[in-house]
């Protein structure tokens, strides 16, 4: 079974997405490895 809706246009070009100018800061190894020792406490 077919339906027709009547789309004529595609609704997803009326969205107006920004980009994020903000380009972040990496982590360094030590940065890394705290994060992983603090996150390990919190696995079950």
């Amino acid at each position: 079974m077919e339906e027709d809706v009547g789309l004529t246009r595609n609704v997803a070009t009326l969205v107006h997405v920004r980009a994020s100018t903000d380009s972040g800061k990496s982590w360094n190894a030590e940065q890394v490895l705290r994060f992983l020792a603090v996150a390990r406490r919190f696995t079950v």
